[in-house]
């Protein structure tokens, strides 16, 4: 009686292990799913992300060379004025500066700097996957694009170029020089950002190995 009592506790016992095993693999093979399809989420992010990175570093690259040389512009046209080389009174800002800028669809020459594919990796469930050290450098890159170069852009636009002191000619002299100091901000904050992209771009390469 005991032996046939002890033999049905064994095969109980049998019986929830494999019960239990099966549930725990179907679980594990769930979960190891799940993980399969975040990393190729993660892949096609990463990737994303590698490429904005690089676009936004060619936009930069080739805006800075055009600020600096409008900025430079600018100065020696200022130091014209204290050095009594042009007459202030024959200034008129809007028609110096229509010499510089063409007229285009950005003839202000500002980069068109993206931050969709950061914005979609850090709304997405790869994110949680992502090293902490190299995220919190990328969301402080994206921090400097936005309060730096995007900021100063727009200010530009607003501050001068959208401004009515610009058409007035006694404001001539202070909204040349106003201009001249906020191009030359923008060209140090663009030379700034180039720096910490191509900073990113190498932390990304080095952790990525499938971005070389």
């Amino acid at each position: 009686m005991k032996k046939l009592f002890g033999n049905k506790i064994l095969n109980y016992l049998i019986e929830f292990i494999f019960i239990f095993s099966s549930v725990y693999f179907a679980f594990w093979l769930t979960n190891q799913e799940a993980v399969r399809k975040i990393k190729i989420i993660e892949e096609k992010a990463i990737k994303a992300l590698h490429q904005e990175l690089n676009e936004n570093l060619n936009e930069l690259q080739t805006s800075i060379q055009f600020h600096e040389n409008v900025r430079n512009q600018l100065f020696i046209y200022n130091d014209s004025i204290n050095e009594n080389l042009v007459n202030a009174e024959s200034l008129h800002a809007y028609n110096h500066l229509r010499k510089i800028f063409t007229r285009n669809s950005n003839s202000i020459g500002l980069p068109d700097i993206k931050k969709n594919a950061w914005e979609m990796l850090k709304s997405s469930e790869a994110y949680v996957y992502v090293d902490y050290e190299l995220a919190s450098e990328l969301g402080l890159l994206y921090i400097i694009q936005e309060g730096g170069v995007e900021a100063t852009s727009k200010q530009i636009v607003s501050d001068v170029f959208n401004s009515l002191s610009i058409y007035q000619k006694e404001k001539s002299e202070e909204v040349l020089l106003l201009t001249a100091y906020m191009f030359r901000e923008l060209a140090g904050q663009e030379e700034f950002l180039i720096f910490k992209i191509k900073e990113n771009i190498e932390g990304l390469e080095n952790y990525y190995d499938y971005l070389k």
